[in-house]
């Protein structure tokens, strides 16, 4: 429900002509192309839902395999194709410098490569995280603060390649560690 209101309201304001007055024009066109489309803003912003989605479909439970390669341009093709259907924009999107399955998140791009399994990972961590930091909010470092935002901006719309597999893995690492000592008292002071 949140995901659609917050569609809709961001579909109203980069409609506006208002609001789109304050960018410059070639900016101002792409978030109106965007926002234009019969589904809004999200998947305007976010195409690669489109191959990710079909791909998922067409092999679920084991997925595509690890960094999954859109043979032939099958899926990146479909995109174009499905954008110009449903209103999204008049111009080819080129995904052809990467030859990857297009997926935009790493909750898309697991479920292409892994199928359910990958998808049940993410979610399975990003719940463990979320509720560790929600018990822990009033002791934690203002570094873990950021870390759980873009930990949650990346699970959602970020792809799972280069530095953010990095910061990922040490947001990880440190994230579970300092709950760990944390909650057996070794080494971290707890405030009260």
């Amino acid at each position: 429900l949140s995901i659609i209101v917050m569609n809709g309201a961001t579909t109203a304001l980069f409609s506006s002509d208002r609001f789109l007055e304050n960018f410059s024009e070639d900016v101002a066109l792409k978030y109106k192309t965007q926002a234009a489309g019969k589904y809004g803003m999200l998947l305007g912003g976010r195409p690669e839902l489109l191959a990710s989605v079909k791909a998922f479909l067409d092999k679920p439970f084991l997925g595509h395999g690890s960094w999954a390669m859109d043979k032939e341009f099958y899926y990146t093709d479909m995109i174009n194709e499905l954008k110009l259907e449903l209103g999204y924009e008049n111009i080819r999107a080129d995904y052809s410098k990467i030859k990857l399955v297009p997926a935009h998140s790493f909750l898309t791009g697991s479920v292409v490569w892994a199928g359910i399994f990958g998808g049940l990972f993410w979610l399975v961590l990003i719940n463990k995280v979320l509720k560790i930091f929600i018990l822990n909010i009033n002791v934690l470092p203002i570094y873990f603060y950021t870390g759980v935002i873009f930990f949650v901006w990346d699970f959602l719309f970020s792809p799972f390649m280069a530095i953010t597999r990095w910061h990922t893995a040490l947001f990880l690492a440190t994230f579970f560690l300092y709950s760990y000592l944390l909650n057996t008292n070794q080494g971290v002071k707890k405030y009260k």
